[in-house]
């Protein structure tokens, strides 16, 4: 939960003021959207990271995660800072979600996945799987139609519905007590070799 608090720490603090601050220092207008979707993965990929137990999935996460991070470093030298970042966030976007597939693949093949619902960590993982699927297509288009108003009020509208939606999930993630491990009663309750009903 502490990754997830710095994370959301983070977030607000970039929309409050560190964007504004990034503009006025490097007068680039996108630099400040660079730099947020690189620490918005470097968050969430660690919180998949610590949170998954598969050996195999945690290495695809360290070195996928690696090799995203060079390309959004190449790109943040490369790159013109008059353009959205669309490219890095729209792969973002795909690895965040692909990673909270694996997350829930793997908690489903556990015994006591019956009750999955009742974890806080299948709420976050809800709330950045609708989030990432949400706002997709909308980061890639930006990296086209960015400049046009029309696109800039349809872009910040569909970013606070889905910050909001977001926001109220891991809402719902903190306020269930992800300490209390609710035992599956069928398997609980079931010796083994017991045939009777």
């Amino acid at each position: 939960m502490w990754v997830l608090f710095y994370y959301l720490l983070y977030c607000f603090i970039t929309d409050a003021f560190l964007n504004h601050v990034i503009y006025l220092e490097s007068n680039s207008e996108f630099l400040g959207f660079r730099i947020f979707t690189i620490v918005e993965y470097i968050f969430i990929a660690y919180y998949l990271y610590i949170n998954i137990s598969s050996a195999t999935y945690r290495r695809i996460i360290i070195w996928v995660s690696s090799l995203f991070l060079a390309f959004c470093l190449f790109d943040l030298f490369t790159s013109k800072s008059n353009t959205f970042d669309s490219l890095p966030a729209g792969i973002e976007g795909m690895l965040v979600i692909v990673f909270s597939l694996f997350y829930l693949f793997e908690k489903i093949k556990q015994p006591n996945s019956l009750f999955l619902y009742s974890t806080s960590g299948f709420w976050i993982i809800v709330a950045l799987i609708i989030y990432f699927s949400g706002t997709f297509f909308l980061f890639i288009y930006s990296q086209s139609y960015f400049n046009d108003p029309d696109f800039q009020r349809e872009y910040s509208l569909m970013i606070a519905i889905f910050n909001i939606l977001r926001n109220i999930i891991f809402a719902i993630a903190i306020l269930i007590k992800s300490d209390v491990k609710t035992p599956n009663p069928i398997v609980q309750n079931k010796k083994p070799f017991d045939f009777q009903p």
